[in-house]
């Protein structure tokens, strides 16, 4: 899509917030544990100079699937025009937030190496995961059906980044896809109707008894990003899997020891939008 301008200059890019640092805490055990600090964190659009950073955040993802996340950083690259944000401390990136139009880029035929990967990804999921037949088929035709325009959110940072610092970049970037539908040359490939989300997740685990706590109860789960269990409320269809994670290194990773899941789930736009508005309190 060629625009008739290129996006405005976020106005206030920065923003300072009292956080409680661990680390400091940590470092400094004979100091008050209350101590804050001023952190300034920079919303910056998303340029080729990041790759490797952005790569690095969004791996997880896809860490055992045959999707290559190269593929997805060149295609936040390529939208930074139109929609898309990191957040940054000083010159280190701690996050990154986009929508990719996944239905538009298939129809187009555009980044194709992706889409087809990510789609079969899809697919191969909801057809091992999703027991419930009817559900696994009203969840296929959505995601498969060419009428519908289906956005892929991209929100990945760091477990370490401030829960204050969400709401302003989600904010930002729906605000600017409502930018683009302005444009004269605007083609709707921002026009979505769903909005598929993936999520990572643990469940504790029983020390005790060496076994998972009782399943029905959902304190037993630990989300990675705070906001997930409201847009999973909301959610048409979800599925989850176990991860592989006894396949890596577990020493550097959070919740080492805990079994590792991802979840991916399909929410109506205005549903999606619903929550950002009044449950984030995001402004767009």
């Amino acid at each position: 899509m060629e625009k008739k301008r290129k996006r405005e200059k976020i106005k206030d890019d920065e923003m300072e917030i009292e956080e409680e640092e661990n680390e400091i805490q940590f470092d400094n055990n004979n100091n008050n544990n209350n101590e804050l600090i001023n952190v300034e964190f920079t919303f910056s659009n998303i340029v080729e100079e990041n790759f490797q950073l952005i790569k690095v955040l969004i791996q997880p993802i896809f860490e055992f699937e045959d999707v290559y996340v190269g593929d997805l950083s060149d295609i936040l690259i390529s939208q930074h025009e139109d929609v898309g944000t990191t957040i940054k401390v000083e010159e280190n990136i701690f996050g990154v937030f986009s929508y990719i139009p996944i239905s538009f880029y298939k129809e187009k035929k555009l980044h194709k190496n992706f889409i087809e990967k990510f789609y079969k990804f899809l697919n191969n999921k909801i057809e091992k995961y999703c027991e419930d037949n009817k559900k696994k088929g009203n969840f296929l035709n959505i995601i498969n059906n060419n009428n519908n325009n289906i956005g892929l959110v991209i929100n990945e940072r760091a477990m370490n980044l401030a829960e204050e610092t969400i709401p302003p970049a989600m904010g930002l970037i729906t605000k600017e896809i409502n930018e683009c539908k302005e444009m004269d040359d605007y083609d709707k490939r921002y026009d979505f109707n769903y909005f598929i989300i993936l999520s990572k997740f643990v469940k504790i685990l029983d020390n005790k008894k060496n076994k998972k706590t009782n399943s029905d109860n959902n304190n037993n789960i630990a989300y990675y990003k705070f906001e997930y269990p409201i847009f999973l409320k909301k959610s048409l269809f979800n599925i989850e899997y176990k991860i592989p994670f006894e396949e890596k290194d577990m020493s550097i990773r959070e919740n080492k020891n805990e079994p590792q899941f991802m979840n991916i789930l399909i929410i109506k736009s205005d549903e999606y939008f619903k929550i950002l508005k009044k449950e984030l309190n995001c402004e767009f």
